[in-house]
């Protein structure tokens, strides 16, 4: 409740503090009174201050009652006011008044409310105002010499007087004015009226074109040029040739005709023949002279006069350094011609270009540079080409177009291709393999950017060799060298059994090369036999391992060490698949519906994994993923009966 209190009383002080800062103050009032001639309205500018920076002006409002004229400057104030004082200026316009005296009232207004009033002193005196206004049209802007310009006035009704100007100079002082065209110019036309009140003019500018004239025919000299020109003003132009431009060139003889037409329709022409003079001159086409030799130069006969640009002077000269030369001859009619001509000493240079070495069976393109008339090789061929294959010492002629002769010889020599013989080949691990590819004048970059010309390789890959010779005949030849480990074979430890019973052996290598004791080739082999059993695995042939194992058999009572009878279940057990990469399901097939062991076993009879089948007659799946590949025994134990399967892991 105390801070509530406090609250109020502040927010008292400040809306008392902000009050005094409420106001629109108009301090002075500037009229603008209409001009009597042209009947404008009347202004007024009113200029003040205000309470806060922020006010937004809402434009002004006019009202006349009788003689008296108010004037409201309306300002709107936020509800959040920043005080300051602030100048403000508002221009108000009164509208055309009547004539009279007015009291004029200006007040200011802020949000509604009249914030301050003023009475202009003194009052506002307005007379009666009249308006004349000066015009008139032309028939025309362009006229023709003997045109009629035709001046009609447009001003206003109340004009009485009417006075016409030329350049200055006074016409006539009728309403409407008509007179002839006499002389080409330009002329600015005025147009004074008076009435009571006043005067005004009115000023329009016209053009009286001149008439085509090119004057006597006339001679021009060879080579020069005449420009005959008309007036751009007119509305149309056309030239003999379908020119349609104000003006043309003319460098040839002939008659030439203009035709124009004004903006009134006049028709005017003009025309003139052109003839030419004097004889051309010609020094011919640039020259090329050959070593110890000159160049002649010729302007011809008939001149005046022949000055070169050497100082020489005469028609002809002989000229021995390469130079830019010109004549300028005046003939008999006073024509002037100039020439110019370029002396330039022969290019003595026959370049052959091509190789001056190439690979066997490759062929050599030669070529000549330059502008030649001929060329002839010594091999017979002509042209600017000859292609060669074989080594040996040639030469070539040529002319070049001024007549000059060159010889030049080269020699080209043929580069035989390096050999290589690389087959693939096949190692065992830890053996190397040696290749030497040395030939003169070579070099060498293996795959593996080495630049040894012999070299060892024991690791399996693809093996490339470029040879270059000469660093110029390139071949490119590569192997594949296979190494293969030596396979691991282990038939297990020396075993005895019972007769009737049979060892499954396995190599342990199925896509290797397997040859066991009696010559078959599988890589698994059972034994129900005593005897001593081997078996030799090699990889394609090349890198090969034996084991040997010797097995007892037996006569052996009902009972094994196991107490196990060895019996096939009254049913049927199934595995697959066979060979299992990762699961391998177990299926039996039997009217009994014992439980039953499974016990997984290795090649050295180690048991390595075991599991139970609950319900023999479903499907159960052993999970083999975790085992290496290789051959493995699957037992299946139900009370006094067990079935050993072999199978494979991937």
């Amino acid at each position: 409740m105390k801070f509530l209190k406090l609250f109020t009383i502040c927010l008292a002080l400040l809306l008392g503090s902000f009050e005094s800062f409420s106001f629109v103050q108009v301090s002075t009032v500037t009229v603008s009174t209409s001009s009597p001639n042209d009947c404008s309205s009347t202004s007024i500018t009113a200029s003040g201050t205000l309470g806060a920076t922020n006010y937004i002006y809402d434009g002004t409002n006019v009202s006349i009652s009788g003689s008296t004229i108010t004037v409201d400057v309306k300002y709107i104030s936020g509800f959040i006011v920043l005080p300051a004082i602030t100048p403000f200026s508002q221009t108000v316009s009164l509208g055309t008044l009547s004539a009279g005296t007015y009291t004029l009232i200006v007040r200011g207004l802020l949000s509604g409310t009249v914030s301050s009033t003023l009475t202009v002193s003194p009052s506002l005196s307005v007379g009666s105002c009249c308006g004349i206004n000066a015009g008139f049209t032309s028939n025309a802007t362009t006229f023709c010499i003997g045109d009629t310009v035709k001046l009609t006035d447009t001003s206003s009704a109340s004009a009485t007087s009417f006075y016409w100007y030329e350049n200055g100079s006074l016409l006539d002082s009728s309403q409407n004015l008509s007179y002839v065209a006499s002389a080409a110019g330009s002329y600015d036309i005025k147009l004074m009226v008076l009435d009571t009140c006043g005067s005004d003019t009115a000023v329009q500018s016209i053009q009286v074109l001149e008439n085509p004239d090119f004057g006597p025919d006339t001679s021009i000299c060879i080579n020069s040029t005449l420009r005959l020109e008309v007036s751009s003003a007119w509305d149309s132009i056309s030239w003999t040739g379908d020119a349609f431009t104000n003006f043309i060139s003319v460098s040839s003889p002939g008659t030439y005709e203009v035709r124009v037409i004004g903006e009134t329709g006049c028709v005017r022409t003009d025309s003139i023949h052109v003839s030419m003079l004097g004889t051309p001159l010609d020094l011919g086409p640039d020259v090329v002279y050959c070593p110890d030799d000159t160049a002649h130069l010729d302007a011809g006969i008939g001149w005046r006069t022949a000055i070169w640009s050497n100082g020489f002077s005469g028609p002809q000269q002989d000229v021995y350094f390469p130079a830019t030369f010109y004549v300028t001859a005046v003939d008999s009619d006073f024509c002037s011609f100039k020439d110019t001509i370029t002396v330039s000493a022969s290019v003595f240079n026959l370049n052959v270009q091509g190789p001056d070495s190439i690979c066997f069976g490759d062929t050599a393109q030669i070529s000549v540079s330059g502008n030649w008339l001929n060329t002839q090789w010594s091999n017979g061929d002509t042209g600017s080409v000859v292609l060669l294959q074989n080594s040996g010492n040639y030469s070539v002629s040529s002319m070049s177009i001024d007549s000059c002769v060159q010889n030049i010889t080269f020699d080209l020599v043929v580069i035989d291709y390096p050999i290589t013989s690389f087959v693939d080949t096949s190692i065992c691990e830890g053996d190397s393999f040696l290749v030497d590819v040395t030939q003169s004048n070579s070099s060498y970059l293996w795959n593996d950017l080495s630049t040894n010309p012999q070299r060892s390789f024991s690791a399996n890959g693809i093996y490339s060799v470029e040879i270059t010779k000469a660093s110029l005949c390139s071949i490119r030849d590569s192997f594949n060298l296979s190494v293969y480990i030596y396979p691991v074979v282990d038939l297990g430890a020396d075993d005895t059994l019972c007769i009737g019973d049979s060892v499954f052996l396995d190599s342990g290598n199925p896509f290797a090369v397997n040859e066991w004791q009696d010559g078959s080739g599988n890589y698994s082999f059972i034994a129900k036999t005593s005897g001593v059993y081997y078996v030799n695995v090699s990889h394609f042939n090349l890198c090969s391992t034996s084991d040997t194992i010797v097995l007892s058999f037996i006569d052996c009572d009902s009972k094994g060490s196991t107490g196990l009878i060895d019996l096939a279940f009254e049913g049927s057990v199934k595995i697959y698949p066979n060979p299992s990469p990762d699961i391998l399901s177990v299926e039996i097939h039997s009217s009994n519906d014992r439980a039953a062991k499974l016990i997984v076993s290795d090649l050295q009879g180690r048991q390595i994994m075991f599991g139970e089948i609950v319900d023999v007659n479903l499907a159960t799946q052993l999970d083999v993923s975790g085992l290496q590949s290789g051959m493995y025994f699957l037992s299946v134990e139900m009370e006094d009966q067990i079935e050993t399967l072999p199978f494979y892991k991937k």
